[in-house]
């Protein structure tokens, strides 16, 4: 019961993220289309292309690169959960596997062979393995570390100590006695590659877990909603950002007067003039005193019917 409640509280706030994305995206695409981001878009690409706004850039850069690697790790990590819940063991050549306990963690005085073997490939409590398939015991040579299930189901990691041809007997290199468990075909899961994350089972434990799974899965679906709305906002930024350069690429003066304020352009010479408060006006190119043009909003490029830069917003606005 309480994991559901948990649940329910989990997706209903995916959701209120995921619309609030989905709507800023759509406001933000639809202010770039109607034009009122006009005077911003040419005075940020300006600002991006010289020494003032570098740092800025890289930043932003950075912080985009940073998200999508956060994108790629939640879907590793929903993907090892599932994989690690659902998934027989059985289908894997390897899989990875949690060291619930300290057992193997250090060398025990009483344990010779050991030392006198130079074993030193032990493991810590909560590290995560990675555990290579082995389907018969002869495979197994003695003093290999083995994963195998116990009694209870419950996934081991101890080292081989005596081994017979119907079965093997473990026990952790930390205790003094031996697992009283024969170990044979049936429960030997597999043995250790020599490979680990330390203490990477903390996360492990959790994310293959009930809540893990649905926490991870809520973040994805965010993460996933907030890369394809920054694709979108790209796009239409820079199908507005080409129309503008169409029309002002031969002016030496001008000014665009949008919603957020006015850019005055003099001799290379940037100046934006931010207004307080927006304002819901056409987005206007000024020449010169006497002539000013309304840079019209642009069709919606996602519309199937536009065909390679037919749109009226396209072409070039004749003076």
């Amino acid at each position: 019961m309480v994991f559901i409640i948990t649940l329910v509280i989990l997706i209903l706030f995916g959701v209120i993220i995921i619309a609030f994305l989905i709507y800023q995206s759509y406001a933000l695409c639809k202010e770039i289309r109607l034009g009122r981001a006009d005077s911003e878009i040419i005075y940020e690409d300006h600002l991006s292309k010289i020494n003032i706004s570098k740092k800025k850039q890289i930043f932003k850069k950075i912080l985009n690169i940073f998200a999508d690697i956060i994108i790629v790790i939640l879907a590793l990590f929903l993907l090892l959960g599932i994989t690690d819940r659902f998934v027989s063991s059985d289908i894997l050549p390897v899989k990875s596997v949690v060291v619930l306990t300290g057992s193997m963690s250090y060398k025990n005085s009483n344990n010779d062979y050991l030392f006198e073997n130079d074993l030193n490939n032990q493991i810590g409590e909560k590290d995560l393995i990675f555990v290579e398939r082995v389907n018969n015991i002869d495979e197994i040579n003695l003093y290999d570390v083995i994963c195998y299930r116990n009694q209870n189901n419950i996934q081991v990691v101890h080292r081989c100590v005596i081994k017979t041809k119907d079965y093997l007997i473990a026990k952790g290199d930390a205790n003094d006695l031996m697992d009283d468990i024969y170990i044979t075909n049936d429960n030997l899961v597999g043995r250790y590659t020599g490979y680990k994350i330390p203490y990477a089972g903390y996360i492990t434990t959790f994310i293959s877990s009930e809540y893990g799974i649905s926490v991870i899965s809520i973040l994805f679906l965010i993460g996933l909603t907030y890369f394809i709305s920054k694709q979108n906002i790209d796009k239409y930024l820079d199908y507005r950002k080409k129309f503008l350069y169409q029309n002002i690429k031969d002016l030496k003066e001008f000014s665009i007067i949008s919603g957020g304020g006015e850019l005055v352009v003099k001799e290379n010479d940037y100046k934006f003039i931010e207004y307080k408060e927006e304002k819901e006006i056409l987005s206007i190119l000024k020449i010169s005193d006497e002539e000013e043009i309304i840079l019209e909003p642009s069709s919606n490029i996602n519309n199937k019917n536009n065909k390679k830069g037919e749109n009226k917003d396209e072409k070039e606005i004749k003076r």
